[in-house]
């Protein structure tokens, strides 16, 4: 990693955004070290007892290393506690917009000004939604009162037999908190339409696997890692698998499975 201040640009730039994405701050991740970059750079080193100068040099690494800002990497341990467990699956994401658009359906909207919101103009919602009950969400700090979530109406067999096979497994206890499935909204950081957008994402244990963070390993508090594998067979790709940005509260579809 290079010591990065006003003016630099490239990969390391973008990854220290996404970080501070992660950490709560709001920007654009485009690999540009502007002053909302240092701005957001000097809060963070402030909430953190560090001079607050807006360079990300050495301290700063070492304090947003402590705070799981992903740094090493050893290919060769693939054990069920390293950073490689589990492995990718062998299908790929449902990434660019086409093939978003392609298995869930086009829909018109606006951006809401000065965020990553969006307004959908058409009645792709009243077409596509659904709304399935899945009793233990519940029971999931921030769950739905009712256990019922929206969904795309053409995965959500997925979304709730996974949530079947977790409880068979005896892996429910993995999940601490609730993040949400439908959320009208760019990816953060970004100008691409989030899986959340179109229905068929949902986010969990929000705390400990933020964006731009080494998620938690297993074995530590608010590790989802031991999901993925079932997860992976109900068609979902997990954000802890993801080549350019970690988001390891992540699940989205990338199959579309029969019913």
């Amino acid at each position: 990693m290079k010591i990065l201040r006003l003016h630099s640009t490239g990969t390391d730039v973008r990854k220290w955004q996404l970080f501070l994405l992660g950490e709560g701050y709001s920007l654009q991740v485009d690999g540009k070290f502007g002053s909302n970059t240092e701005r957001h750079t000097k809060a963070f080193q402030q909430v953190n007892g560090l001079s607050a100068d807006g360079v990300v040099g050495p301290k700063t690494y070492v304090k947003a290393f402590e705070k799981g800002m992903p740094f090493l990497t050893d290919p060769g341990d693939t054990s069920e506690t390293s950073l490689n467990w589990p492995p990718s699956p062998e299908f790929n994401r449902l990434n660019n917009l086409a093939d978003k658009q392609k298995h869930f359906g086009k829909f018109n909207f606006t951006r809401v000004a000065n965020s990553d919101n969006i307004n959908i103009t058409c009645n792709w919602y009243r077409d596509k939604m659904t709304s399935i009950n899945i009793p233990v969400i519940k029971h999931f700090e921030n769950g739905s009162s009712s256990g019922n979530v929206p969904f795309h109406n053409k995965v959500a067999h997925q979304l709730k037999g996974l949530f079947e096979a977790w409880e068979k497994e005896g892996l429910l206890d993995h999940i601490k908190s609730w993040g949400g499935t439908y959320n009208p909204r760019l990816m953060r950081g970004g100008s691409n339409l989030s899986h959340h957008a179109f229905a068929t994402a949902f986010d969990i244990n929000v705390a400990w696997n933020g964006l731009g963070h080494t998620p938690a390993l297993v074995g530590q508090e608010g590790s989802v890692r031991k999901l993925v594998p079932l997860a992976n067979k109900y068609g979902f790709f997990w954000g802890g698998h993801f080549n350019s940005r970690l988001d390891g509260m992540h699940f989205e579809i990338a199959r579309v499975l029969p019913v």
